[in-house]
């Protein structure tokens, strides 16, 4: 249908060619490069970048997730007014630094290509919101990805990351984080920094402890530590005014600190498969608390000690 449009000569904002078994792009579709704005290319069998594709002008959004591509040409920086560009799930060994000039770009998805590293290039970009980097086979972060001042969103899942740079601790705007399924044992207390966090994703790590510094998550309502070492918590938990979901399954946790019952705002908690003896008497304090799972620990009767301190 749309092909018949591009027959008709009339002037197309947007095209959808998703799925459509492509290898290579319809050549009408560049008649319309002062007029095309949105260019969906996703989950089709593309080996290369198209070449034309610097040619659209007016392309504020672009999908060319889900093929085979293999290089990021540094042509792609002539987009200059895009703003969402995915291309996850391909084969890219890296980003070309000419993505800098693409500075109106304010969500960019990486994902799932063996890029490394996350070039210069993306922290220069000065608008961006939403940075999406899962499985990239990264290592480590750039030491000044505090530039990105304007980040609400970070996706580091699935990555080999064992550290935080200091810089991180400069995201004033940052609400979401996600770091799981890394190789972190500990996580810097820069994190106490994100003022604006709401949430923070640290499960299938292996960290032991969590920093004091956590308690300046002062809007902070979901945290995700599951799959870890934990063996204790940090009295400082106690001060996450805001948090209603806890998740701390599948850890090595011996006892929950006094503090842990001036979470008022708490609605759902799961300390699940740790080592949990018993409860402290402050639980009481669970004013808000709908969902407790406590099962396979070593308290023997936890539903009635529970049922002491709280009514669910």
């Amino acid at each position: 249908m749309l092909c018949g449009v591009f027959r008709k000569r009339v002037p197309v904002e947007s095209a959808n060619f998703t799925n459509q078994n492509l290898r290579e792009v319809p050549p009408d579709l560049y008649q319309h490069r002062h007029s095309l704005q949105r260019l969906y290319l996703n989950t089709n069998y593309l080996s290369a970048f198209p070449k034309g594709l610097h040619t659209l002008e007016g392309l504020t959004e672009l999908d060319i997730s889900e093929n085979n591509i293999l290089f990021l040409p540094p042509t792609i920086g002539q987009l200059t007014k895009l703003k969402i560009l995915n291309i996850s799930r391909n084969h890219l060994p890296n980003i070309p630094n000419a993505i800098q000039n693409c500075t109106e770009l304010v969500s960019i998805n990486i994902s799932c290509n063996p890029i490394g590293r996350l070039c210069d290039g993306i922290v220069s970009l000065a608008q961006l919101r939403f940075l999406f980097a899962n499985e990239c086979d990264m290592g480590t972060l750039p030491v000044n990805i505090g530039h990105l001042s304007k980040l609400v969103s970070l996706e580091l899942r699935e990555n080999h990351l064992m550290s935080l740079p200091e810089s991180l601790g400069q995201l004033k705007y940052l609400e979401r984080l996600d770091i799981g399924c890394n190789e972190f044992e500990n996580i810097s207390p820069v994190v106490g920094g994100l003022q604006s966090l709401e949430e923070l994703w640290i499960d299938m790590n292996s960290l032991i402890s969590l920093p004091e510094e956590m308690s300046g998550l002062k809007k902070c309502s979901f945290i995700e530590v599951s799959d870890n070492r934990l063996m204790d918590l940090p009295h400082s938990i106690g001060l996450l005014s805001s948090l209603t979901d806890l998740y701390l399954q599948n850890n090595l946790l011996t006892q929950l600190p006094v503090s842990f019952g001036y979470l008022k705002s708490l609605k759902v908690c799961n300390v699940s498969s740790n080592r949990l003896m018993f409860l402290p008497e402050s639980i009481g304090g669970l004013q808000s608390l709908t969902e407790f799972n406590l099962s396979q620990n070593h308290i023997n009767c936890w539903w009635y000690e529970v049922s002491q301190f709280i009514k669910l």
